[in-house]
Order: structure tokens, then sequence, then C-alpha cells
């Protein structure tokens, strides 16, 4: 496919700042095929070193893993050939774009990339019918799963690069102008949809309801999963906003209601300090029963 030439890339944070990028993966395309991959761990600045809990057990990259890697200025040699006048493709571009230009206004580099497109936003579109559109979704779908190296900036790269390819060929789109103008003639966005603690229950777009969702809003209400997965969907898509929790924290909060059966409220997850204490708390809680059992089968 002549014309369909990008670079597709995935970064990895130590914590939320966008500064703190632990890891890049690149994956180069010419003309409809992957000619050349790359990946490194990089030592973020020590301002922001700190590897946060909730980002190490998403990628499972430390502060060790990253003690004898160069920062980010000593590996640009290497990424700017992959980059420079090139349109540059991600899985979320809000958040890869962002760490990118941190990076490179941090270290007074240039800004390479003569474009951006966002396998995302073109996969919400394309591919409407899906539950999600997480990277390892989409692939799966498409039928080549990620087989548990989602997270990996290198595997991420590449299956951002697979989803546009795949697309192009499926759907005769020869070149990345095309691609960007079927992306672009809509723009599909959550509008606020509320689930209630019972899955099947769901109140419709917030233009139709908006008197239901605002009292709604003054409640107390239990939430599901679904609503969970749906908010992830939209921070990721959108950009994760600044007080809110994050996406990592969201899906550790799954994991632990899940793991405890400790009810989940609206209040737990609006914002940030809620969050963290509602996570605390809970395995606060945890480590109290599982020592107690630990207890008395010592006894």
């Amino acid at each position: 496919m002549k014309g369909l030439s990008f670079t597709a890339i995935d970064f990895e944070t130590a914590n939320s700042s966008r500064l703190s990028a632990c890891a890049v993966g690149l994956c180069m395309v010419e003309d409809g095929e992957i000619v050349k991959k790359a990946a490194f761990l990089i030592k973020p600045p020590e301002s922001v070193r700190h590897f946060d809990y909730f980002q190490t057990s998403v990628h499972g990259i430390t502060e060790k893993d990253v003690r004898n890697s160069g920062e980010f200025c000593d590996i640009w040699d290497e990424i700017e050939p992959m980059l420079k006048n090139r349109v540059v493709v991600a899985h979320n571009l809000p958040f890869d774009l962002s760490v990118l230009k941190k990076l490179t206004g941090y270290y007074s580099l240039p800004e390479v990339p003569s474009g951006y497109l966002c396998t995302l936003k073109l996969s919400r579109k394309a591919f409407p019918m899906l539950a999600s559109h997480r990277l390892d979704s989409v692939c799966s779908f498409l039928g080549f799963p990620m087989n548990g190296t989602h997270h990996m900036a290198g595997a991420d790269a590449e299956a951002a690069a697979r989803i546009l390819i795949h697309f192009a060929k499926s759907r005769s789109r020869n070149n990345i102008s095309e691609i960007s103008e079927y992306v672009d003639t809509t723009d599909p966005v959550l509008s606020g949809t509320i689930f209630t603690n019972v899955d099947a229950e769901i109140y419709r777009e917030e233009s139709e309801y908006s008197e239901i969702l605002e009292r709604i809003r003054s409640e107390t209400r239990e939430v599901s999963d679904y609503f969970i997965r749906k908010l992830i969907e939209k921070k990721t898509g959108d950009g994760e906003a600044a007080g809110k929790p994050t996406v990592c924290q969201l899906e550790f909060m799954m994991k632990l209601r899940s793991e405890t059966g400790v009810p989940l409220f609206r209040d737990d997850i609006a914002t940030r300090n809620t969050a963290s204490d509602w996570i605390s708390k809970t395995l606060e809680d945890k480590n109290k029963k599982n020592s107690l059992i630990y207890s008395s089968h010592e006894r």
C-alpha cells in the first residue's frame, strides 16, 4: 500500500507526571509494511523518578529496571530518524503526544513529527460494536491478540501499527490522508452515560435524561464495574483530568472490590483523594482479615 507510511509510538510512565517516561516503543511502517521496531527503557529525570505503585502494577517496570538506562535525551539520536517528518500514530494519542511534548520541551529537543493520528479514536468509529476499545481488546477482535504483552511499550506500538494497517487494507484507505479524513468526519464521545449497580440497568445519553442524571449525581449510589470501564474508556480517550482518579487507580479499585467484596460508591470515585482513601481503607481491611486468618491457622 504505497503511501501508508507512519511511525507508531507508545510511552509508559513511572507516575502521573507526563515527564516520567520510563519506556518507549516505536514501530516504523513504510507502504503498509512494518520495516523497523525499537524499544527502550528510560531513566526519568531525577525530579520525577519515583515509581508509583499503580503505574508499576500496569507495566511492571520498576526503578531498578531503569537504573542503568539512559535518559530520553541519550536515546534521541536513535529515535529521531523514526519520527522526523513522519506521521506519528498512537492508541490514545493525547497521552503519548503529551509525554513526547513534555520530554522534547524538557530536553530542548526539536518537535519533528509532521502529523498525528489516534488509533483509539479510529477504533471507536470503525468498530462501534466493541464493548471496549482498549488496545488489547481491539487487537483480539481483529485476530492478532497481544497474549499478555499489553503495556509493554514495544508491543503496544506494534499493536497500534497493526490496527492501522488492518483498517487501511480492509477499508481500502490507501494513505494517511484518507484515514485521517475518515476519522475526523465524526467524533464519537461518551456523553456522561451513567450506570447503576445493576449492569443491565443503563441510563441513556445525558442530553435525553438530564433531569434523571442530575438527581443521580446528588445521591450516593453503588456503581458497577461496567460504569468504571466506561469511565476508563472516556478518560483514556479524552486525556485524564487533573484531580480525578487515574485510570490505574480505577482499575485497581475494580480489582480490590472483586477480591474483597467491599461496595464501591460514586463518592469514592469523585476525587483522587477520596479514591486513595477508599483504596487505603480497603487494603487495610483486607490485610487485617488476612492477618486474622493467618493467626487462627497458627493457633
